[in-house]
């Protein structure tokens, strides 16, 4: 019952996300955006891990050249066989057009501890205010959440956050959501 319930909510979240215009989009980028960089775990964060995003999640784009520019090291990472392998980026430029249809660090770019990470910034397709997330269903977030040490943070929409979302033994929550109120 909860994998179709799942897949329903993602249905319906990403059928929200379609109605949002581009500068609906842009707008809470921005606020959300401004939240992030305002949290005191970003600021004291030496290593911060990003995704990066698409068009149905919150741009990750400018707070990751922002962040560079505060001279902190940023960690995305590639996707191997449903596993994340954290990548140190320099740039935008450093990503390429990976698996999934997701931008993914090249190859070449250094590896990183899961663990080296400071603030790990988690997608996902829909969440709680308490910080239940739903993820794609790869599972590969929920792997790495189990083991994390540092502090976590999710980037919503609004029409990403629902009061309650199915959830299973192995679905890890964040501690933060931020989305423009």
């Amino acid at each position: 019952m909860i994998p179709k319930a799942k897949a329903d909510l993602r249905e319906k979240i990403f059928a929200q996300i379609a109605q949002l215009s581009d500068l609906e989009k842009m707008e809470e980028s921005v606020a959300v955006g401004k939240m992030f960089l305002a949290l005191p775990e970003f600021q004291k964060a030496k290593v911060v891990g990003f995704y990066a995003s698409d068009e149905n999640e919150i741009d990750t784009d400018n707070l990751i050249e922002k962040s560079l520019h505060l001279g902190k090291r940023i960690a995305i990472p590639r996707v191997i066989e449903k596993q994340l392998d954290w990548r140190e980026i320099r740039s935008l430029a450093d990503l390429e057009d990976g698996e999934f249809g997701l931008r993914t660090p090249c190859e070449n770019t250094p590896q990183l501890d899961l663990n080296e990470i400071d603030l790990l910034v988690v997608p996902g397709v829909a969440f709680t205010l308490a910080g239940d997330r739903l993820g794609r269903g790869w599972g590969c977030y929920d792997r790495d959440l189990a083991r994390f040490t540092g502090e976590t943070v999710s980037l919503a929409f609004a029409a990403q956050v629902e009061q309650k979302i199915p959830t299973q033994p192995h679905d890890k929550r964040v501690t933060k959501v931020l989305v423009k109120a």
